[in-house]
């Protein structure tokens, strides 16, 4: 037969939070925590009982020999889920853990006339199954099938002496809230114990009896103190119930009392519980037409637990009558023996709906001391909180484990991204102080570029006051002299005079360039003019020889460094004239593309490397202004020659 749904395999590996950012994260841990606020508690049993079915023990240990169980349904069924319960160990280390689940299996269906079934779940070890205490819950879409075989390939270890073997607690096939591996045959490919030892904790028929390892704990709802009563040995209690309405029943589920909530516990482990019990149900008030459901007879511990499951064939009732026929007796309310009776809920169940939930249980019966209330039957709660459907509380179970397992992943990537956002934070600073130590040096290297500034302009226009005022009046002191010899002839006197006014006017021109130079107009004409015009103005009865080469080359200079060159030769002139002694002179000036070069040459006293003479301040200061070049030498008449040279690579003073 074909199978109608494949179980989709769990993702049970670690979530991947690459891509989350940290509201992502912060939000999903938020949801998770607020998730496992709803979810009960996974709690252990601390009594005794069943423990579930374990496979037999090889001499030689194989962690990779084949084990399998199987369950067989007396008929075929849908399936909609399986539940996998791991048998539980105290690890001295790790707490309570799964011992000898699977490490890796899969999941076998089939029908009576399928011998060999198809897999419809597979788990390897790297879906990292364990650590677990949690049941697993496997999707089953509508699985048709009449029988189900776990296959384990890969075995772990039990804890107390380390053997490779296949260990479950129960495994339950749900459809609709009920269990249908309920008290179903099982066969297996191996047993330990074998099936003739019968009072033992592990069996495989103990795999489908309904007993699991934990306490039902949820704390969400408010808490309920079981029923109790004691009666006399003879004459024990009759409890009958009336649900109203004739109900289509197919289950009654009976929820034992707190033993004790100190440690150690106050009671035994079985206190209260049943040892023979006998349910009948009727339509009749007086159960005249009364059917016996349930006889149970309890021979060992292994047979009773926490929550005692009974199924039976379905059928409408109204009317159920729970006859104690046998008792948990205790001797420590008087010197004889009294039968006591201790139950924390009795649930009946229509489908997966408790039908009984808020009826009013009648105890009949001689000598009955009632400890508590009766409601507290039908309350739907024990001492913990809400009594959950149990397929319902082994879902929440599992699903507790899959969200305690990704927890600390979350926080993990929560605390990386914690981490990234606070590196970012401190390259953030660091950027930012490198960036404000950056403006601070950016400022301070423009105020000191300012300052720079302001220097070089002090210096210019001291410069230029030095050099252009200077040879100006220096030109008027020469022509104060020649009017002062000049007084008997009127001519050469108004001639002279007229010089004085023209130089005068020049250094008024000269002091408003030096004051603003983006302002003044051009105090000059052509180089070669205004040479010739200062030479003749201030080397009166000298004789000079200009030459200049290059003139195109020269118009395209700025006007700054044009005044920078001509202030430097006129500055020479005022040396010449002052202190040299010199008769007459030359000047070559020359420009091409590669460099533009003034040479100044006097035939006066001379220059020689041992007088200890050097370059006049003023010359050097005005080529430093220039960027150029500056050299003294010996000229061959025993004069001194001033050589000037600005190279190519200082043309920026070049109009484009």
């Amino acid at each position: 037969m074909a199978l109608l749904g494949i179980a989709l395999q769990q993702a049970l590996g670690s979530v991947s939070y690459n891509d989350w950012d940290l509201s992502a994260l912060e939000t999903r841990l938020s949801d998770l925590d607020a998730e496992l606020e709803q979810l009960p508690a996974l709690a252990m049993r601390s009594d005794s009982g069943s423990i579930g079915y374990r496979s037999d023990s090889p001499e030689v240990p194989d962690p990779h020999r084949t084990e399998w169980v199987q369950i067989n349904l007396d008929q075929e069924q849908t399936i909609v889920e399986i539940i996998l319960v791991p048998s539980i160990r105290r690890d001295t280390q790790n707490g309570f853990q799964a011992d000898g689940f699977p490490r890796a299996f899969h999941v076998l269906a089939g029908t009576n006339n399928e011998a060999e079934g198809q897999i419809i779940a597979s788990y390897s070890a790297a879906d990292q199954l364990l650590p677990r205490t949690a049941p697993l819950v496997i999707p089953c879409q509508n699985l048709r099938a009449s029988w189900i075989r776990i296959v384990a390939t890969e075995l772990s270890t039990r804890g107390w002496d380390h053997v490779y073997v296949l260990q479950l607690a129960e495994v339950m096939l749900v459809k609709d809230g009920r269990n249908l591996a309920f008290r179903q045959h099982i066969t297996a490919s191996s047993t330990s114990p074998g099936p003739f030892f019968k009072y033992v904790a592990h069996n495989q028929n103990y795999i489908v009896d309904g007993f699991v390892p934990y306490i039902m704990d949820d704390y969400k709802g408010k808490q309920s103190t079981a029923y109790y009563c004691n009666f006399p040995v003879e004459t024990p209690p009759t409890l009958t119930l009336d649900l109203e309405a004739p109900s289509l029943l197919s289950q009654i589920n009976l929820h034992g009392m707190e033993v004790s909530d100190s440690v150690p516990q106050g009671n035994k482990d079985d206190f209260g519980m049943l040892k023979h019990l006998r349910i009948e149900a009727a339509n009749q008030a007086d159960f005249s037409d009364a059917r016996v459901l349930v006889d149970f007879e309890s021979d060992s511990i292994y047979e009773s637990g926490p929550i005692m499951q009974f199924q039976f064939t379905e059928d409408h009732y109204r009317y159920l009558k729970f006859t104690v026929l046998k008792s948990d007796i205790t001797k420590k309310i008087t010197n004889s023996p009294r039968g006591i009776l201790g139950l924390a809920e009795i649930e009946v169940f229509s489908g997966n709906t408790n039908v009984a939930l808020g009826k009013s249980f009648a105890i009949d019966g001689e000598g009955i001391d009632l400890h508590r209330n009766l409601n507290a039957l039908t309350d739907g709660r024990n001492f913990y909180g809400d009594i959950l459907p149990f397929d319902v509380w082994m879902r929440q179970l599992a699903r507790r484990h899959d969200l305690e397992a990704e927890r600390p992943h979350l926080v993990n990537a929560i605390n990386q991204a914690y981490a990234r956002q606070k590196a970012n934070l401190r390259l953030m600073g660091y950027l930012a102080s490198a960036l404000a130590v950056g403006i601070l040096i950016i400022y301070l290297i423009g105020r000191i570029k300012a300052m720079r500034q302001i220097a070089r302009i002090r210096k210019r226009f001291a410069a230029d006051l030095h050099d252009e005022v200077g040879a100006n009046l220096h030109a008027i002191g020469l022509l104060s002299d020649l009017a002062h010899d000049a007084t008997d002839e009127k001519e050469k006197l108004q001639r002279i005079v007229s010089e004085v006014r023209a130089v005068t006017e020049r250094t008024s021109d000269a002091v408003r360039y030096c004051a603003n130079s983006q302002e003044a107009r051009d105090p000059m004409g052509t180089l070669r003019q205004d040479m010739h015009r200062i030479a003749k103005r201030m080397m009166h009865g000298m004789d000079y020889q200009i030459e200049v080469e290059g003139e195109t080359f020269l118009q395209r200079l700025k006007l700054r460094t044009r005044n920078d060159l001509f202030l430097f030769y006129k500055e020479c002139l005022v040396n010449i004239s002052r202190h040299s002694g010199a008769t007459a002179f030359s000047v070559q000036l020359t420009a091409d593309a590669r460099r533009i070069q003034l040479i100044i040459e006097d035939n006066g006293q001379g220059y020689s490397a041992e007088s200890g003479v050097d370059v006049p301040p003023s010359l050097k200061r005005r080529a430093q202004l220039m960027h150029a070049q500056i050299q003294l030498e010996c000229s061959d008449n025993g004069g001194t020659k001033i050589i000037l040279t600005l190279k190519h690579k200082r043309l920026f003073f070049i109009n484009q």
